[in-house]
């Protein structure tokens, strides 16, 4: 077969777009994620633990290909309810490979970020480094092997950083404060971010849906098969967006599109086509 030469000009060509392709490769693999972000009450009844999951997208592997172990973990506590304004701590820990006997944890590891110091009601933040964290018995769990995790979860202390939990010996328990602290609803959300790598700001990370207040159902609009065939054709869709560029979210909803007039009040208006062309939507902006 005869092969085929290129020309200088082409070789360099072709080279520049691998390596851009190189570049575009390694830029697209994500500096950070979001390990978690959920709202949840704890009561008594959790022992002064609250479990919950890392997230779907969080990946099976801390390793590889962001290092989050030595990277920097971003932790925000929305403290929204409990029965005090008194201060407290709380902490987030990994536990992994347990082991059982009669049901009951007799062996596991055990990787617990420092305490935070909350005080009343509002957002509490603290990074810091896995690596750097607390491990019980000095084996901390395994980042590779995330499925193998048995819990992501949260721990209450008291404000001298006693457990509070009666799972805890009574004389290192702080049980007894139980009643001024729980129930307890807080929104916890972690970030990790890669080792080098900066962190974007939580507002690339919260979603902004709590800014909306739901009054009334928009029923006036048409469905696809009221249109267009078949007429058995019927589906629904919502998501937002800033469609029009003014900083405010708008909705879209099937072919329609619900333009947020900002501020806290004024029907949205919605931009259809035909007859159905701005009518008005029955949501509002909330505050």
């Amino acid at each position: 077969m005869k092969s085929i030469s290129c020309p200088p000009v082409v070789r360099r060509w072709l080279l520049c777009f691998v390596l851009s392709l190189f570049v575009v490769g390694r830029s697209a693999q994500a500096a950070e994620v979001l390990l978690y972000d959920g709202t949840f009450t704890t009561t008594e009844d959790d022992h002064g633990f609250a479990y919950f999951g890392p997230a779907p997208a969080a990946g099976m592997n801390w390793l590889k290909p962001i290092d989050l172990y030595q990277g920097q973990w971003h932790i925000r506590y929305e403290v929204l309810d409990y029965p005090s304004n008194k201060p407290f701590q709380l902490s987030v820990c990994i536990w992994a490979d347990v082991a059982r006997e009669e049901g009951k944890w007799e062996h596991w590891r055990e990787t617990c970020a420092r305490q935070t110091l909350i005080a009343g009601k509002g957002v509490f933040t603290q990074s810091s480094t896995p690596a750097d964290w607390w491990c019980l018995n000095g084996q901390g769990v395994d980042f590779a092997r995330v499925r193998d995790f048995e819990k992501l979860g949260l721990v209450l202390w008291s404000a001298d950083k006693r457990n509070m939990s009666d799972w805890i010996p009574a004389s290192k328990s702080s049980w007894d404060q139980a009643k001024d602290f729980l129930p307890l609803t807080v929104r916890v959300s972690i970030v990790g971010v890669s080792q080098g790598a900066s962190f974007s700001g939580w507002k690339h990370h919260l979603a902004r849906r709590e800014s909306w207040r739901y009054i009334h159902a928009d029923d006036k609009r048409a469905k696809w098969g009221d249109f267009d065939p078949p007429d058995w054709l019927r589906y629904f869709g919502l998501d937002a967006g800033d469609m029009d560029g003014d900083g405010d979210l708008d909705l879209v909803s099937g072919r329609y599109v619900y333009r947020n007039p900002g501020g806290a009040g004024g029907p949205m208006v919605a931009r259809g086509s035909g007859s159905q062309r701005r009518r008005h939507a029955g949501a509002r902006r909330g505050s």
